[in-house]
């Protein structure tokens, strides 16, 4: 399932790589793109590349999530972002490891960014390099997967909640059942949020800080985030 709002310049290589994933899976999928009222092309590419589209009326990542999540008809949904590109074994990798062990809830892997400030793209190679789970605390919503029955067990995500939505629905994904992140299932993500060090450095902080709050208080201290389209 791919939440997307005005993605007309990246969807359709994001929906290439995901078919691929599907081609190679082995299973029944399906490609959800939930709309968020999006004014350019990203439902006509999304229809033409053979994803189902739904239409999520109100504005915010967390609502466009909500209402293709409710659509999806399988047991287990996996998530990416519309600027993504997933690896052809993503989807192989992640039923694996539920077939694996029965009692995950929730299966997530890490990132590299494909674009953006290239010092920031270094740093997160190293991080990857030197600690998986130091530089993803909890799942992320372009690598992520969970199991239809424990997200409605949970609550599903917080409509409250649009910035870093998926590390809230992953911790309470963690409180409800078992939650793995695999090293090896890696996505190439844009890194167009942090195109500069400035950018870099006050989204860094900010979501730490949310990481922070959620784990305090199991709120966010920043709710929303300004979109970046570029």
């Amino acid at each position: 399932m791919i939440p997307a709002y005005n993605e007309e310049r990246v969807l359709a290589i994001c929906l290439q790589h995901v078919n691929q994933a599907v081609d190679r899976a082995g299973v029944p999928c399906e490609i959800i793109v939930s709309d968020n009222n999006s004014t350019d092309r990203t439902a006509e590419i999304a229809q033409s590349l053979g994803a189902s589209v739904v239409r999520s009326t109100e504005k915010g990542y967390v609502h466009a999530a909500i209402v293709g999540i409710h659509a999806a008809r399988g047991e287990i949904i996996a998530m990416t972002d519309s600027d993504t590109r997933v690896p052809p074994s993503w989807l192989n990798k992640l039923h694996a490891a539920y077939q694996r062990d029965p009692e995950l809830v929730g299966v997530g892997g890490g990132f590299e960014f494909y674009d953006g400030h290239e010092l920031i793209r270094w740093l997160v190679r190293v991080l990857n390099r030197i600690s998986f789970r130091f530089t993803i605390a909890t799942m992320v919503g372009m690598n992520m997967s969970f199991k239809k029955e424990a997200y409605l067990a949970v609550g599903g995500h917080d409509p409250q909640i649009n910035t870093q939505a998926d590390t809230y629905l992953g911790l309470q994904l963690s409180k409800h059942g078992k939650v793995t992140l695999l090293p090896d299932i890696t996505v190439d993500a844009s890194g167009r949020r942090y195109a500069s060090l400035w950018r870099a450095f006050t989204e860094t902080v900010m979501r730490l800080l949310n990481v922070l709050w959620l784990r305090l208080f199991d709120r966010v201290l920043v709710e929303n985030f300004v979109d970046i389209r570029q």
